[in-house]
């Protein structure tokens, strides 16, 4: 295989296990305190307050959403894939769609009224 190909290969794969740990972690999550909050306040629990630590790759101070923020961070590489032709993407549309995540995260991140609403 071409060096670039095996490096796409190994970034999508690293993209996908970080987004299965969110997944797996947040359904924990819920199924830990939908019984006593109640699915609302549950979901809210998910994001800020979600305590999990799967097999060493979250520490116990570590929310879901600092990994998420993490995890999601990472799409910035895929302006950097689209500006140096690894994909075949136009740049100025793959900014667009990574930076409105971005920017949703970080709205969300940053506004404890939006995480539990």
């Amino acid at each position: 295989m071409v060096p670039k190909d095996m490096y796409l290969i190994i970034y999508n794969l690293s993209c996908c296990g970080g987004w299965l740990l969110i997944l797996v972690a947040a359904i924990g999550s819920l199924a830990n305190d939908v019984p006593k909050d109640g699915l609302k306040e549950a979901l809210a629990n998910v994001y800020s307050n979600g305590e999990v630590s799967l097999q060493g790759l979250f520490s116990s101070s570590n929310s879901i959403g600092s990994f998420l923020f993490y995890t999601q961070s990472a799409a910035l590489l895929e302006i950097i894939h689209a500006a140096v032709g690894l994909v075949r993407s136009p740049v100025v549309v793959t900014a667009m769609q990574v930076m409105s995540r971005i920017v949703a995260l970080v709205a969300v991140t940053y506004s404890p009224s939006s995480q539990s609403k």
